[in-house]
């Protein structure tokens, strides 16, 4: 191993072997929110599909995941390019300009 990377190996390593908590969290978020919203959430199918989503994408990248050498810088390029495009179509003054008005 690299010198100048051990840090960067010692963080990748904790990192997948301590986020394996995180798949329970999530399911948690979306048991409240069902227990939370209970009928208006059935009646809402923009939050429902919402909270589908979440929960499905959380199982699928377990899955994919779980048993891979996987390439955290990537990961997290993408988490803030996802984040930044989350922040930026959730900004009212963005939408505006879009429309021309």
């Amino acid at each position: 191993m690299n010198e100048s990377t051990a840090q960067w190996h010692e963080f990748g390593m904790e990192w997948k072997e301590h986020v394996a908590f995180l798949p329970p969290i999530a399911a948690t978020v979306v048991a409240f929110v069902v227990s939370y919203y209970g009928a208006q959430l059935a009646r809402e199918i923009g939050e429902r599909r919402a909270v589908m989503i979440f929960f499905v994408s959380w199982a699928i990248l377990h899955f994919i995941w779980k048993d891979r050498n996987t390439n955290f810088a990537h990961i997290s390029s993408l988490a803030i390019a996802l984040l930044f495009v989350g922040l930026i179509g959730t900004f009212p003054p963005f939408w505006h300009l879009l429309k021309g008005s």
